[in-house]
């Protein structure tokens, strides 16, 4: 079973407002606004242990290869990596609010659609 958490006034994220919880599972994802910038951003908080043995090693080359991706139209962008006050690693995206599956159940994709999702 996943541990159930929420990072809402945690002070190691109080660069952010306006958490909105988005979905869960393995991790939680949250909408909120950036205070900097006034942009909205995905806050993805990982229900992992960061002090198992090589968790951190398996997320510093997720966070390596993601930023390699940075420019791909079809990955979305990692802003930054951080963790909360208890530990959690966050990975801190750009927000997209039309996703590939929300497309999907408006509409299938045409074959030219499908293909420009993988490439």
């Amino acid at each position: 079973m996943v541990e159930r958490f929420s990072v809402i006034g945690d002070p190691n994220l109080s660069d952010y407002t306006d958490f909105e919880e988005l979905g869960g599972g393995p991790s939680i994802v949250y909408a909120a606004s950036e205070r900097a910038t006034k942009r909205r951003v995905a806050l993805r908080v990982l229900s992992v242990d960061p002090n198992a043995p090589g968790v951190l090693d398996v997320l510093d080359g997720e966070v390596v290869g993601l930023g390699a991706l940075w420019s791909h139209p079809n990955v979305v962008t990692l802003l930054r990596f951080l963790t909360t006050s208890e530990g959690k690693p966050v990975l801190v995206f750009e927000y997209c609010d039309a996703t590939a599956a929300s497309r999907l159940r408006a509409a299938p994709f045409s074959p030219q659609d499908a293909i420009s999702l993988t490439s």
